[in-house]
């Protein structure tokens, strides 16, 4: 039994001799290096076990970084007319740089009361963007279309 199976190396993996594979390769790009690769499986999206990793990590730290921006967010009062430059890139999940370059362009106006003290009306930043929660609903994946085969479609066109 154990002389029927031989092990040919290759440089992408292993391949064993009477065994039954699919018959063609799946040839993907890297998510994060961008290097071309032989998928081994349908799910592979990585080339290798360490751009796994740093996807993983990637992943998870835009996930941390939502959560402490929420917890942020939940805790400016309704009440405040002024707000900080920190709770303003919490509450409407606009990029800090982005709020710098508008107020320097004079599109929101400001009160800046000392150093690290710039605060942002409230209504001017309503104005210009939608809440967060709405923002990050608005950018749900769609539900993915189903495909039938051709005779089913056949069978539907007969029948309209």
């Amino acid at each position: 039994m154990w002389y029927l199976i031989t092990l040919i190396h290759t440089n992408t993996y292993l391949k064993v001799d009477n065994m039954p594979t699919i018959g063609f390769e799946i040839k993907r790009k890297c998510k994060v290096c961008g290097k071309v690769f032989v998928a081994k499986t349908l799910d592979s999206h990585y080339c290798s076990p360490k751009c796994g990793k740093v996807a993983w990590k990637r992943k998870k730290d835009v996930k941390d970084r939502n959560a402490k921006l929420e917890a942020i967010a939940r805790q400016v009062s309704d009440i405040r007319e002024y707000i900080s430059v920190k709770e303003a890139v919490a509450m409407f999940g606009v990029e800090r740089s982005t709020l710098y370059r508008l107020i320097k362009l004079g599109r929101i106006p400001v009160i800046n009361m000392g150093t690290r003290l710039t605060r942002i009306k409230r209504s001017e930043m309503e104005r210009l963007f939608l809440n967060r929660a709405e923002s990050i609903a608005e950018k749900e994946k769609p539900v993915p279309k189903t495909y039938y085969c051709c005779p089913i479609k056949l069978f539907e066109a007969k029948q309209n």
